[in-house]
Formats: C-alpha cells, sequence, structure tokens
C-alpha cells in the first residue's frame, strides 16, 4: 500500500487572547444587528483611526468617569463566565451563527482545517478559528467571527471586549484557580542556543497581577525543509517588523513578545510574539489580518516549495538586529532593517502601515 501523503498546507489558523469588560445596557442595543460597513473592493471600513495605546487609554480613561463608574463599568476575568478550557474548547457550530449576519459571512472550504471555539485561557477570553490557506479567508473569519462573538455571543452574558493587550487586575478579581495559571507548556526562543531552544516556563509571581493578551499565529508548512526556529525568524521578518510601530505591548514584550518565541507543533509553529493588536477594529478596518495572511502564506508556500531560497535569505539578515529591534520596539532600526531586506526577501512583507 502506497504511503499516505503528508498535508503541509499551507494553512494560517490563530488563536488569540482578549480581555472582556462590563458592557452596559446602551452598549448592548446600540451594536446589536448593525451591519458592517464596506468598501467597494470589500474591505471592512475602520470607524476610527486611533492605535492600540489610544483605545486603550480611552478605554482606561472612560473607567474613571462618573457615568462609567454608575454603569460598574469594569474588565473582568473571563474565567467562569465564558466555559470551554484548553483541552476542551467550546465548539462553535455554523448552524449558531448562520443566522446573524456576521455568521452567515465566515468563509471555510474543503482545506480548512479546525472549528470555531472559545475557551478561558487564565484570565483572558481565547478563541480559535479554521486553519485556512487562503489569506482571505482568514482575515475575513476573524473579522466576523470577532464582529458575532461580541453582539451575540458577550452581549447576552453583559460583557464586551477591552481592546487592550495588557492590564493590572484588583486582587479580588484573581481568586479563580484559572487565574494562577501560566501557561499550559514551555514556549520556545529561535535566537535561543540550538541545545536550548525551550525557554524556563514563566512563573504566575513574576507577572504580579498583571495579564497579557497575545495574538498567536499558527503556521501550517512543510517543516522537513525549514526547522522550526528558522521559520519562527522568518516570522519575525514577515509580520513583525512591518507592524512593530502598532504593536506597543509594554511590560508583555519582556515576557511574551520577545523576538521568535514560538511552540513546535505536530503541523509546523504557533507563533507567539504577536500582541492582539491585529484584532482591534482599527487594525480590522486597515486589513492587518489580511496582510499578515498574505505574509504567512507567502512564506510557507516558500518553505514549501523553495527552501534554498530561504536558506540564501537566512545567511543575509542580520539575526542579532532583527531580535534586538523587536524586543526593544526600536523603529528606527526596523526602518532600516526593512529597507536591507527589501528585494532579497524571497516571500512576502507585511506592508508597514
Amino acid at each position: 500500500m502506497a504511503e499516505e501523503k503528508q498535508d503541509h498546507g499551507p494553512r494560517i489558523g490563530a488563536d488569540p487572547e482578549l480581555f472582556v469588560a462590563i458592557r452596559d445596557a446602551s452598549t448592548v442595543s446600540e451594536d446589536a444587528d448593525k451591519p458592517v460597513k464596506k468598501t467597494k473592493s470589500g474591505n471592512v471600513i475602520s470607524k476610527t483611526k486611533k492605535t492600540l495605546d489610544v483605545l486603550e487609554k480611552e478605554f482606561l480613561d472612560s473607567l474613571t468617569t462618573k457615568a462609567e463608574k454608575e454603569k460598574k463599568a469594569e474588565i473582568v476575568a473571563a474565567c467562569g463566565r465564558i466555559g470551554g478550557s484548553k483541552g476542551n474548547p467550546r465548539r462553535i457550530t455554523a448552524g449558531e451563527m448562520a443566522q446573524s449576519i456576521w455568521g452567515s459571512r465566515l468563509q471555510i472550504d474543503g482545506r480548512s482545517v479546525g472549528d470555531f471555539a472559545v475557551q478561558e485561557d487564565n484570565v483572558m477570553f481565547e478563541f480559535n478559528i479554521p486553519a485556512s490557506s487562503r489569506p482571505e479567508y482568514f482575515a475575513n473569519n476573524i473579522h466576523y467571527f470577532v464582529e458575532w462573538l461580541d453582539a451575540v455571543f458577550l452581549a447576552p452574558l453583559g460583557l464586551k471586549f477591552a481592546w487592550m493587550n495588557r492590564y493590572s487586575f484588583p486582587e479580588k478579581a484573581l481568586t479563580h484557580p484559572l487565574s494562577k495559571e501560566a501557561g499550559c507548556s514551555p514556549d520556545y526562543c529561535a535566537y535561543n542556543p540550538e541545545s536550548s531552544l525551550a525557554r524556563s516556563a514563566i512563573q504566575i509571581g513574576q507577572l504580579g497581577n498583571q495579564r497579557f493578551c497575545g495574538g498567536h499565529i499558527h503556521v501550517q508548512y512543510n517543516y522537513n525543509n525549514v526547522p522550526r526556529h528558522v521559520m519562527a525568524r522568518f516570522m519575525d521578518v514577515a509580520v513583525t517588523l512591518a507592524t512593530l510601530h502598532r504593536d506597543k505591548q509594554g511590560d508583555r514584550r519582556k515576557f511574551y513578545g520577545k523576538a521568535g518565541l514560538y511552540r513546535p507543533t505536530n503541523y509546523g509553529i504557533e507563533y507567539r510574539t504577536l500582541s492582539n493588536f491585529w484584532l482591534t477594529p482599527n487594525a480590522r478596518g486597515d486589513n492587518i489580518p489580511k496582510r499578515i495572511g498574505d505574509a504567512v502564506i507567502s512564506l510557507a508556500q516558500t518553505a514549501n516549495t523553495n527552501p534554498d531560497a530561504l536558506s540564501a535569505f537566512y545567511n543575509k539578515v542580520p539575526w542579532p538586529d532583527v531580535e534586538k529591534c523587536i524586543n526593544e520596539e526600536d523603529q528606527t532600526l526596523k526602518k532600516e532593517l526593512l529597507l536591507y531586506v527589501a528585494g532579497k526577501c524571497p516571500f512576502y512583507i507585511g506592508e508597514a502601515v
């Protein structure tokens, strides 16, 4: 019997994390059943042109106003409110979503792998989408699933998304056992020596009361052609450098946002450096998920079909500078690096927007 050929995609998936906050009644009525505005080309129109830092500041400022205090608006722990876990996520079927304007616009095809699902991860709300071979499906599913979750799933629970990647919780919010867990398995750093790529596990005590949200990307590709730690470095170039000016992580950077962070999987890697900045309404309005999808699929396709080109490119990149640039969020160095790799890179690099 002929040996079954292994599927190497390429595909891109995601399991991002978000904070949730108390939603007041007026917010529920304003958001429900409101159609998404789009351009003629089909891109979602952003309602605002604000960075994640600005959105975060506005949200925090709103919590201090008298009106918000009266509404008791606050960021709350998702644990015990959402359902689902790492080992047993709460799957959301197409039938559950089909009757809404958002659910009817989700896109899967015969090459999509996995489910839509939600789960509790420490105090964060985490969701999954099917992995897709098409960047436009990836971006579309991110956008409409987030919209569906906010308007249909969270609203009846009296919750909404809080667009920020870090938050210091009051002690009273960290009593649930899940809030004491820090990571389900160790991650790896592509810049460590090859003999010791795995990082020491972060202990919950190191975080204090701070918690952080990631925007992890799953990449399916032929890891026999390109080692996983090398692929993580390429992801630094493909998606992180171009978006570094938008992904301001604060303390998350030193714990979970360092360059080249990944976990090996049986299909490729889970790339962990990005925060959840690319899920905000502003980022989705600027088509950042689609640009990330284009870059990742281009990179994974090159790994599958032309690994020699990647090998040649790898030897031209000043990797210590890439690591320093990301870890220090050095915008000047970022511009120099993007100029340097332009024309040398055999895969698409997400535009700096």
